[in-house]
């Protein structure tokens, strides 16, 4: 009788030890893949951590490519708040500040480029005549796309995300402003033409006062208004109508303005709050309206404000005096 055949040891080794090794190096896959989700995770952390807006409740910034202007108000996650999609007719005339008088829309960056500074012009210009704060700009010239919807935002702000000629945000900001952008619903989205008969006077330019009741329905920051500070505002410089003029932006805004009234002459804006009202989110807000300003805590001198604006010569300066 010939002796069984002895089955090879060395074949089931060999396909045990190729299984454990599959099986390690999937779990070494995996755990690099943790390492680095946790990696990019902390760096995405770190990123937004830096953002100067990052705990805005409303964002307001500027989009120019080659043909149009638009703002976006980009709203916060709370229910029912939107975000704003307002188109600017480049044919319509607003007055400018730096006493340039007034221009049409469309020609108001190549004025202030005669300069270099077609960005500050036009950021200027807007926010006073309108009364409308703007936190930034995103610019394009080459683009010709149309920047109406959700998607058309997204993508020209992810071109001009790692390009510092493009806008005034840093890079934090930038990446906070996407990411808002992708979770903010679809159906939240609202797109409004200036160019609409509701906008205008019977000239066929902008009627103020129908333009102030849209931007305080639809551009109010929610932590602004629902804080509720009282505001004054003090007209400082020897030049009527300031006080009004800057009221008008935090009015806008959702700020709630009890005093605007004329004060001894200052050369630059103060803004003076109390020490209880000196940690509120208005006071962070609404110093980024007058970047300018000098600031210092104290009882403000009314008695009846949280928060007081001292609009001093530079604030005249800015409005009417040209480089």
């Amino acid at each position: 009788m010939l002796p069984a055949k002895k089955t090879p040891i060395f074949k089931n080794r060999s396909v045990s030890n190729l299984r454990n090794s599959s099986v390690n190096l999937l779990n070494k896959s995996k755990l690099i893949l943790f390492v680095l989700f946790l990696a990019l995770s902390f760096g995405l952390f770190s990123v937004l951590y830096r953002s100067k807006i990052k705990d805005y409740s409303r964002v307001n910034f500027l989009l120019k490519n080659q043909n149009s202007f638009f703002i976006v108000s980009l709203g916060s996650l709370v229910k029912g708040d939107k975000t704003i999609v307002l188109e600017l007719p480049q044919d319509k005339k607003i007055l400018l500040t730096r006493g340039f008088g007034e221009y049409p829309l469309g020609s108001i960056y190549s004025l202030g480029e005669l300069e270099g500074k077609g960005e500050t012009l036009l950021r200027e210009s807007l926010q006073n005549f309108f009364g409308l704060s703007l936190d930034g700009y995103f610019f394009d010239k080459e683009n010709t796309s149309p920047l109406k919807t959700k998607s058309e935002i997204s993508g020209f702000l992810k071109k001009s995300l790692f390009k510092k000629d493009k806008s005034n945000f840093s890079l934090a900001d930038r990446v906070w402003l996407l990411r808002r952008l992708a979770v903010f619903p679809e159906s939240d989205f609202s797109y409004f033409d200036f160019n609409a008969e509701k906008f205008l006077n019977s000239e066929k330019q902008f009627d103020l006062a129908k333009t102030d009741a849209f931007l305080g329905k639809y551009f109010i920051d929610q932590k602004l208004s629902e804080e509720n500070l009282a505001l004054a505002v003090y007209n400082s410089a020897d030049l009527s109508g300031l006080a009004g003029q800057a009221a008008r932006l935090l009015i806008n805004s959702g700020g709630r303005v009890v005093t605007i009234a004329n004060a001894d002459l200052r050369e630059k804006i103060l803004i003076k709050v109390d020490p209880k009202a000196a940690n509120s989110y208005s006071f962070r807000k609404i110093k980024t309206f007058f970047p300018q300003a000098d600031c210092e805590e104290g009882e403000v001198e009314s008695g009846r404000a949280d928060l007081a604006i001292y609009l001093g010569k530079d604030y005249w300066k800015m409005l009417w005096e040209k480089w």
